[in-house]
Formats: C-alpha cells, sequence, structure tokens
C-alpha cells in the first residue's frame, strides 16, 4: 500500500507572480507503521416477517466459531495464535500491546481462547498426523515444557513435545504431540502408527529400539554429529583452531554439505551419482576420527564417540537418495518452540498444552506453504473449520488444497475498515 503525501510547492514566480507550470515529480519512498489496531466488527441480525403470514418470522444464522459466545473472530484468534507460536510472543505481551492501543484484553481471556481454539483443532489436527503416518520417510526430535498441573506429577518434572516431519513431496507436514514422559512407551505409542519406511533422528535411544523392533532404516542426522565438532573446535582458542583435527573436520562437513546443495531438487538417479563424492568425503573425516586419541569427557572425545558410536546410521542416508543428510526441518521446529517456551515459561494444564500443540501443528505446517500469506490462511482456517462435518470437508482446508487466491478471495469479503480512500492509495 502507499498513499501519496503532497510536500508545500512554489504555486507562483516569486519574481513575476506569475502562476508556475507543474514540469515534473520527483518521488521518494519512505516507509511508515501503523500501530496495531483493534476493530469492532458489529455482526447485525435482522430479523423478518412475512406481510402474508402473521406467523413466518425469519431470522439470520450466526456466523459458527470455534470460540462461540466469545468476542473473538477469526482475525483475532488467527493474530493470537501467529504471535504466540511463530513470533514467540507470549499472551501477558499481547495483553500489553492491546492496552496501549485503547483496547485492553486480559491475559486470561486470550488464554482461555486460544485452549478452547486449539482443542477444536483436534480432528484437522488427526488429517495431518495420518497424512504424516502415511508417508514414507519421517523425522522426529523432542523438547522440554513444563507443565504446572499435571497428573501424577510434580510442577518441576518436565514434560516433552515431540516433533515430527514428513509427509509426501508436495503435502508436507509438521506436528507438535504433547506428551507427559520421555521414555520408551511414549515412543512406541507415537511412532506405531507410522507406515513408512524409516526415520531420520537424533539417535535417542528409544528411537533407536523402537526402530529395530519395526525393521526400520534408520537415519542419524548429521548436522547432530557436525555440531558436536563444532563445540569441540569451539572449545579451542581461536589462534590455535586451525589444523587441528577439529577444524578438519569441520571444513570437510562443508564439503560434504555443498554435494547436498548441489543434489537438491535432482532426480534420485543424479542424486545416487552425487552421493558416490559423498562416500569419498565422509571415508576421510572417518579416516581422522579413528584415528583420534581424545579423553572421552572432553567435547572431541564426545564428539567422537559419538560418530563413531552411530557410524552406520550416518552413513545409512548414501545408499538412499529419498532420505535427507539431516534432520534439520524437525529441529529448526524444536528450536522455535525453545524461544517460544523462554518467553511462555510454562503451560498451567495438561488440556493447555494439548491446545498449545495442536495449534503449533497447524502454524507450523502453514508455514512451509509460503505461497500463503500465514495470517490469511490461519483466519480462513479459523473462519471455515467450524463449519466441517465430514473428514474431505477438513481435508479441503489443507494448506495445499487451497490456492492463495482462494485464501485471499475469502479474506476480501471479510468486514474491515477503510483505512484511506482508493484514490489515495497507489
Amino acid at each position: 500500500m502507499r498513499v501519496r503525501h503532497l510536500l508545500n510547492y512554489i504555486k507562483h514566480c516569486k519574481k513575476c507572480g506569475i502562476e508556475c507550470k507543474i514540469i515534473s515529480e520527483h518521488i521518494v519512498e519512505k516507509l511508515a507503521v501503523l500501530p496495531l489496531m483493534f476493530y469492532v466488527i458489529q455482526y447485525v441480525n435482522r430479523h423478518t416477517a412475512c406481510p402474508c403470514c402473521d406467523d413466518q418470522i425469519y431470522t439470520a444464522q450466526a456466523e459458527p466459531s470455534l470460540v462461540p459466545n466469545s468476542q473473538s473472530t477469526p482475525e483475532l484468534l488467527a493474530h493470537t495464535a501467529i504471535a504466540k507460536c511463530s513470533d514467540a510472543l507470549p499472551l501477558y505481551r499481547q495483553s500489553n500491546q492491546s492496552q496501549r492501543v485503547d483496547c485492553p484484553l486480559h491475559r486470561s481471556k486470550l488464554d482461555r481462547w486460544l485452549i478452547q481454539a486449539g482443542l477444536e483443532f483436534k480432528p484437522f489436527v488427526e488429517v495431518i498426523r495420518s497424512i504424516f503416518n502415511g508417508s514414507r520417510l519421517g523425522g522426529i526430535d523432542e523438547t522440554r515444557l513444563q507443565v504446572i498441573k499435571e497428573e501424577g506429577k510434580t510442577a518441576y518434572q518436565l514434560s516433552r513435545l515431540f516433533v515430527r516431519y514428513g509427509g509426501p513431496p508436495n503435502q508436507r507436514v509438521m506436528l507438535v504431540d504433547y506428551k507427559s514422559l520421555k521414555d520408551q512407551k511414549t515412543v512406541d505409542e507415537i511412532l506405531e502408527p507410522f507406515e513408512g519406511e524409516g526415520i531420520v533422528c537424533d539417535m535417542y535411544s528409544a528411537f533407536i529400539a523402537h526402530a529395530k523392533k519395526r525393521n526400520l532404516l534408520l537415519f542419524a542426522c548429521t548436522d547432530h554429529c557436525r555440531r558436536k565438532f563444532v563445540e569441540a573446535l569451539e572449545s579451542v582458542p581461536k589462534q590455535e583452531r586451525s589444523g587441528t583435527v577439529s577444524h578438519r573436520i569441520v571444513e570437510l562437513y562443508k564439503e560434504l554439505y555443498h554435494v547436498e546443495v548441489i543434489a537438491k531438487g535432482r532426480s534420485y538417479r543424479v542424486i545416487k551419482r552425487l552421493r558416490k563424492r559423498s562416500r569419498k568425503i565422509l571415508n576421510k573425516i572417518y579416516s581422522i576420527i579413528e584415528s583420534i586419541k581424545a579423553r572421552p569427557k572432553t567435547k572431541l572425545g564426545q564428539a567422537v564417540f559419538y560418530a563413531i558410536e552411530h557410524k552406520k546410521a550416518l552413513f545409512s542416508y548414501l545408499d538412499h537418495p529419498w532420505a535427507p543428510i539431516s534432520n534439520i526441518m524437525s529441529e529448526h521446529i524444536a528450536k522455535k518452540i525453545a524461544v517460544v517456551r523462554k518467553n511462555m515459561l510454562f503451560c498451567y494444564s495438561a488440556s493447555g498444552a494439548e491446545a498449545l500443540a495442536n495449534i503449533m501443528t497447524v502454524v507450523y505446517t502453514a508455514e512451509l506453504y509460503t505461497q500463503h500469506n500465514l495470517f490469511d490462511y490461519m483466519t480462513v482456517l479459523f473462519l471455515e473449520l467450524p463449519k466441517a462435518e465430514t473428514a474431505d470437508d477438513l481435508e479441503k482446508l489443507l494448506p495445499w488444497n487451497m490456492s492463495a487466491e482462494m485464501v485471499a478471495e475469502i479474506v476480501s469479503q471479510r468486514p474491515k475498515p477503510q483505512l484511506i480512500s482508493p484514490s489515495q492509495a497507489a
């Protein structure tokens, strides 16, 4: 949007007084911002009656909502969910923002709305989960979460959010699941419905055990291994790093990732051929690693132990062109959740944690589809989800089944204030 602001200019000649003629315009564009703006939508419900039939009175049908009998709208819920999960803006800060623009929204009210909406997301999340379970390969990671009021646990015993990434090439999904415990039973429960061939992970013992039990291919995250050698390198004084074994290994990892950059988007046949170079680079890396004698408790010793312990799983992606070099997508979301957690600190109840996980699933899946404006898509989702009655209705709302034009058309029909007249906008 552009707004024209006409600067004061000389209209009459200072010498003779004759009106000056405009000969050109020089436009300089500068960026401005409007503060967060809340507005009220007045839903006008008109009652009509038939002049002939005394008993025929008609009433307009109210718009369905995920949070009925509340002041929330799809726009407000979308904004709140994105600000919390994507921008890591906790609800108390959002409440402070609303107070600055003279529209105070108490944190407890926002919290109640999000929990209710998040729990109503469950059928839609189940559709997303079924897509992950039917995919060929899945990435899995986990991060902690503190839940204050949880049955059978104290406030200081941490719960977990499990992050999974998968789906067919054009139907990628990101799943976040809240679980009370991090153990073998929980991992088995999460991955039991998964019908794919393999998983990518950080080699947590429960993931390894589940893969062995079900005969799944196990791909270790190369990022996880490389990061340990980076930490070992950073533990050495800066002026002494060059030429160290950690430095040589990290440089070889750069070459390994460069091959993946070249291979991205290529056919499986081409990827398999390119990864022959990767095998040579990995062999060089391990020839150095296997010759290192380092104390087990040092950073370098820990990196060497991890690399040797999981050598087979770190090499396995080379033989499967459809497998990624790392679990970076799941790890990125786990890191994003860590930022959200750092700002909001905890969830009060188990239902709140479940609602948060559902909202994160929807927001983080939507973020994978950059053709959509995230706010517009989430607004449409909050608007249309209460109307969905069947599984087909839910599937139509998935981000790859809705075009950006369709989303924009629905949003354009929503009531909104007219900030400027069309003649003022360029």
